[in-house]
């Protein structure tokens, strides 16, 4: 039992010693809000830092969104045109590649089912393709007025 005793009495010095601040002195450390602070760095700290740049990049990001947004519009109005390769079949597609109607020529009926749908698939593929180059070269206008690289290149 004095054996178990001590036991008891060990673990709760030890533990007791976890709660004990230790003896390392600590120098605190100073970190400014905005940008610092420390007087290494020109204008460091205070004032905002570098807020004016991220300003500049959020007013770029919102007058992105504004052209997209246009583009977009422009785009739903927009009417183009794939045809099958004999352009007996037409299938109109906005610009944003939603289709609006297809057309196919009585003299394709005729032709029989698989004729028919081997030249409605080509339309569509046709069709697809033009929206593609419309949208990819809508977007270099985007972003060729805002004096950015375009995502295509």
């Amino acid at each position: 039992m004095k054996g178990f005793s001590l036991l008891i009495l060990a673990l709760c010095v030890a533990v007791s010693q976890c709660f004990v601040p230790s003896g390392a002195v600590r120098t605190p450390t100073y970190l400014g809000l905005f940008g610092g602070g420390s007087g290494e760095k020109e204008g460091g700290g205070g004032g905002g830092g570098g807020l004016g740049n991220m300003m500049e990049q959020m007013k770029q990001a919102q007058e992105i969104q504004k052209r997209v947004a246009e583009m977009q519009k422009r785009a739903e109005a927009e009417r183009i045109t794939g045809e099958s390769s004999d352009g007996l079949v037409k299938v109109v597609f906005t610009g944003q590649s939603s289709v609006q109607e297809t057309v196919i020529d009585d003299a394709k009926l005729s032709e029989g089912n698989a004729a028919v749908c081997a030249s409605v698939t080509e339309a569509i593929r046709d069709g697809q393709e033009k929206c593609t180059k419309y949208m990819m070269k809508e977007a270099q206008e985007v972003y060729q007025s805002m004096g950015l690289p375009s995502p295509n290149q």
